[in-house]
């Protein structure tokens, strides 16, 4: 997830990103234009193409329309350990 909105960050624009939020079309391109770059980083092979997957890209999307960068990487920080508290 990390490694997702540093990429949401570094390749769009808030505008950019928004389209994306805003277009079925475009988003299926940029998880493909991320893939790449995610795998490199330790996602799976295809995680994005899953429809939980693109729930993620959603979800993580929209924090990176809603907060500037460092918040947004807290907040996912946040989510992760709460998730590893409750194996």
């Amino acid at each position: 997830m990390e490694a997702l909105l540093r990429l949401l960050f570094e390749r769009y624009d808030r505008s950019s990103a928004l389209e994306l939020l805003r277009d079925e079309s475009q988003r299926a391109s940029a998880m493909t234009a991320l893939s790449a770059d995610l795998e490199l980083a330790g996602m799976p092979a295809g995680a994005l193409s899953t429809t939980e997957g693109g729930n993620l890209f959603v979800a993580v999307l929209a924090l990176r329309l809603k907060f500037p960068e460092d918040e947004a990487l807290e907040k996912v920080q946040l989510n992760i350990a709460m998730r590893e508290g409750r194996r």
